[in-house]
């Protein structure tokens, strides 16, 4: 699938985030013409791909898209802020999820040859139906980008993408993942800390997958173009409750320890206590994309990377 890519120019905005990371190590062979976009040009987990160009500029500046997307074949538009209840600031998250998607297709639209844009959206948003501002403001993109792919010659696509995890490629970036973080606690603290909606279903997808999903995403666009948005997963759904017993046996299995469960009693909104399992089939049957990682074996492999760097996390 890189061999897609040669001979395109590829731009990436959140590139050190727990996807865009991932992602830019698969698709970064040494023979592609990508630029990242970055706040920080000094960023250690960018300092070790040698050949990317680095765009130093900030997603809250209208003005840094027409420089930066100039004679671009694709835009991975995985940038964004992830949902934080406790730290939400309204402004911010509609500058930083819907108003940056505005002023990159304005741009886009003022070239002759404009870019496909490939937009990380949230397996959140269920039928349309936005049950918290933030989703409201990816929705709100997602929009904004389907009226531009129908009524303009720039070409979009939106991926929902559910719950991911797995070994992040940036460091950093662990607790991104409410998995990885919950798989952190078992390692440092030898806990599982449980909240009330740990009986809830959810949708999983290990992180290379989803990267892997981008890559199909860009190769079937011209195919995807009927709806506004695909969700992308896997066939497994599960619930944080089982997942605990798994992780029960596997710190059993590797280092002969019992943990502790600890019962979370915060009050939690209908945002957080809703189940919701999406339906994938649809981007499958046309690009063929399957999931390589089931959740069991990805829960185990990320236990053991972050074993092996216990105290880094």
């Amino acid at each position: 699938m890189q061999k897609f890519f040669e001979n395109k120019k590829i731009i990436v905005t959140g590139a050190t985030g727990f996807l865009g990371s991932t992602f830019l190590d698969e698709i970064n062979s040494g023979l592609l013409d990508i630029t990242v976009l970055s706040r920080d040009n000094k960023n250690e987990f960018l300092k070790k791909h040698k050949n990317i160009k680095i765009f130093k500029g900030d997603l809250s500046n209208p003005n840094l898209w027409e420089d930066l997307i100039e004679g671009a074949d694709y835009i991975f538009h995985l940038a964004g802020l992830e949902y934080d209840k406790k730290n939400f600031n309204q402004t911010q998250d509609f500058n930083l999820n819907f108003m940056c998607v505005v002023n990159l297709l304005e741009a886009s639209r003022k070239l002759l040859k404009p870019p496909k844009i490939i937009f990380t959206s949230s397996g959140n948003i269920e039928k349309d139906d936005p049950k918290s501002i933030w989703s409201l403001h990816k929705f709100l993109a997602e929009k904004y980008l389907n009226y531009f792919n129908r009524n303009s010659s720039v070409k979009t696509l939106c991926l929902r993408l559910p719950n991911l995890f797995g070994e992040p490629r940036n460091i950093k970036k662990i607790s991104n993942s409410s998995l990885n973080k919950m798989i952190a606690d078992v390692v440092e603290f030898q806990s599982i800390y449980l909240y009330k909606n740990s009986k809830c279903e959810r949708n999983f997808l290990h992180v290379t997958d989803a990267a892997r999903s981008l890559i199909y995403a860009a190769k079937f666009i011209d195919k995807l173009h009927d709806n506004n948005y695909y969700y992308v997963g896997s066939d497994e759904s599960s619930c944080y409750d089982e997942i605990s017993k798994f992780l029960f046996q596997i710190a059993k299995k590797y280092q002969n320890i019992n943990l502790s469960k600890i019962l979370i009693k915060d009050n939690l909104d209908s945002f957080e206590m809703r189940s919701f399992r999406n339906d994938c089939s649809i981007f499958s049957l046309i690009t063929g994309y399957k999931p390589t990682i089931s959740l069991k074996d990805g829960i185990e492999n990320t236990f053991l990377k972050f074993s092996n760097i216990k105290g880094q996390i």
